[in-house]
């Protein structure tokens, strides 16, 4: 029977650090210190979590994109600070060139930070990493 390996056991293991990792989990898997199930478990848990941010993501654009397209806002101010929302969800992708608008819009880490902290109030923590 296979017992549960806690990350201290694992890192007190002497594999040398130049080891490829998938050596490591080779030997885990022949000493029976770890299950194949186990690593597939983890692998769905990734990709779930993997899915569950790039819905909320998608959410907090839709969201962005309403208030944008439905022209209701009354100030500079206003408008401007939809738009800085737009550039903190535009800079999430993790496929298109990042921060190319913030210059032209006056983002600062100061709109990052504040964006930061609406999107983990909002959606829960991970969205933004």
């Amino acid at each position: 029977m296979i017992q549960e390996l806690t990350f201290g056991q694992f890192k007190s293991m002497d594999y040398p650090d130049k080891l490829p990792f998938e050596y490591v989990l080779v030997d885990l898997l022949y000493k029976k210190q770890i299950s194949v199930n186990e690593i597939l478990t983890a692998y769905s848990t990734a990709i779930e979590e993997e899915n569950h941010i790039n819905k909320m993501r998608f959410e907090e654009a839709c969201a962005n994109l309403c208030q944008i397209l439905s022209g209701n806002f009354k100030t500079e101010e206003q408008k401007s600070t939809m738009m800085k929302r737009a550039i903190h969800t535009y800079n999430m992708s993790n496929s298109m060139a990042t921060h190319v608008f913030d210059k032209q819009y006056g983002y600062t880490e100061d709109d990052k930070a504040q964006w930061d902290e609406h999107c983990d109030r909002v959606y829960g923590p991970g969205i933004n990493k």
